[in-house]
């Protein structure tokens, strides 16, 4: 009986000190954040969107294709940059399937994921400027009424394609790291200010997480769809000036793969 109420005492206090460590550290970062990082960051993120630039030539048709890879959620100066991209491009082919709010099942798990990623997100965008109110590329299309058209609809992918114990892994992996939020802060933050430092920031090979991301997102298969879907959206469109909206990790795949295909004569600016 001592011993068993020496167990609970113990866990009592280790989760109070938990709790207590979890608040101070999140209250800190957000103090920090609003006393001196924010205005560090309004000076100093830059623009990190991939940009490749290529024109196909079909049935001498001469058609101009920019490709971006981009990190889903923007800092200021993206969305400035990306502002300009809009409005000289004329129709957009993006990573995903649109939103389809009467299949309860996939809404349901987009929202439970949303939920628990945002609070993971709130401290991340602190650390390196990349807040959820800068309109991304395809929210820009759709306030410009742009026509868009997703790359991976046919084959029902992005969460479609996951299977249940991907979706699951997924939504433990959101919900562990929720324990400790506070400290993506730092983490980002951190990154933000080494890579300011450098002209140019190195984009390390890691094949054990590319294979963790990979297992985790199906980012293969994905690309090998979303690769095809482009070909075939270029050689039925009219426009003449297309944009190309895919997250980092999938460009240069596609990008390759689209480049192989001969009857788009597709050429790239190095």
């Amino acid at each position: 009986m001592g011993f068993g109420r020496f167990v609970k005492n113990t866990l009592r206090l280790g989760i109070s000190m938990y709790f207590v460590a979890y608040v101070a550290t999140g209250t800190y970062a957000t103090y920090d954040f609003f006393a001196n990082h924010r205005q560090w960051l309004k000076h100093n993120v830059r623009n990190e969107l991939v940009v490749d630039t290529c024109t196909s030539t079909l049935d001498d048709a001469v058609k101009k294709i920019t490709f971006v890879g981009e990190v889903h959620f923007y800092n200021e100066k993206e969305t400035e940059f990306a502002r300009g991209l809009i409005s000289r491009n004329q129709l957009v082919f993006s990573e995903g399937v649109k939103l389809d709010k009467k299949d309860f099942v996939s809404t349901a798990y987009r929202t439970l994921l949303s939920a628990s990623f945002m609070y993971n997100w709130m401290f991340s965008s602190m650390g390196d400027g990349r807040y959820i109110v800068n309109p991304t590329l395809e929210e820009l299309a759709k306030e410009k009424k742009l026509p868009t058209l997703y790359l991976e609809e046919r084959y029902d992918g992005g969460i479609g394609i996951l299977s249940i114990k991907q979706k699951a892994m997924i939504f433990g992996y959101m919900l562990r790291s929720t324990t400790y939020a506070p400290l993506l802060y730092y983490s980002t933050k951190k990154n933000a200010l080494e890579e300011s430092k450098s002209n140019k920031p190195e984009v390390e090979d890691d094949e054990e997480m590319d294979k963790f991301v990979d297992d985790l997102f199906s980012t293969r298969l994905r690309d090998q769809h979303m690769s095809e879907r482009v070909v075939e959206c270029i050689k039925s469109s009219k426009e003449s000036n297309i944009l190309v909206v895919v997250g980092k990790n999938h460009l240069r795949s596609i990008l390759n793969h689209v480049k192989s295909r001969h009857e788009l004569s597709l050429v790239c600016q190095e």
